[in-house]
């Protein structure tokens, strides 16, 4: 084991961190992105202390937008994590995969609906960082925040142009 691992996995252990160690994305599964971005969120600040013992200050640290949205995308790489999850298994069928696809997509107009009235309480992790930091976290991401919903959605239709024919055909 490298030395700044073992020493990133003694300063989470002193702190009583609920990881110890960093998670590290592989071409082979690309669940490993959101699990990677959840952990890196999870000990962003066990991250931050040990760049800092280390000399090493990235610019992004002192940015107050990258915990938000590094909290967002964790969190919306949780929920394409959990739609990915639902998809698999060999039960699976087109029609439950039809209908987990057109739930998704639903769920993201509803999320975009609710972000454009300013409502974030469906995206838990950004909502903790946010109730750190000052308000106007929230508004400064507002518009990426809905920029990205959109575009997640209009891939989604471009990818599965016919979802709704396709049942139709069943």
């Amino acid at each position: 084991m490298p030395v700044n691992t073992r020493l990133f996995k003694r300063l989470c252990k002193d702190l009583d961190s609920e990881h110890q160690l960093l998670l590290f994305s592989t071409k082979a599964r690309w669940l490993s992105k959101g699990n990677v971005l959840n952990r890196v969120f999870e000990l962003r600040e066990e991250l931050k202390m040990f760049l800092d013992t280390q000399d090493k200050k990235p610019i992004f640290f002192n940015d107050p937008l990258w915990a938000p949205c590094l909290a967002y995308l964790a969190d919306i790489f949780d929920q394409l994590n959990k739609l990915n999850l639902k998809l698999q298994g060999k039960e699976t069928i087109v029609i439950h995969f039809v209908d987990t696809l057109r739930a998704f997509v639903a769920k993201m107009k509803n999320c975009f609906r609710k972000i454009s009235s300013g409502n974030f309480a469906m995206f838990e992790k950004f909502c903790e960082v946010a109730e750190e930091r000052e308000e106007e976290t929230e508004s400064c991401l507002h518009n990426e925040i809905i920029s990205h919903l959109h575009n997640l959605c209009q891939e989604f239709s471009r990818y599965f142009p016919d979802l709704e024919e396709i049942i139709c055909h069943l």
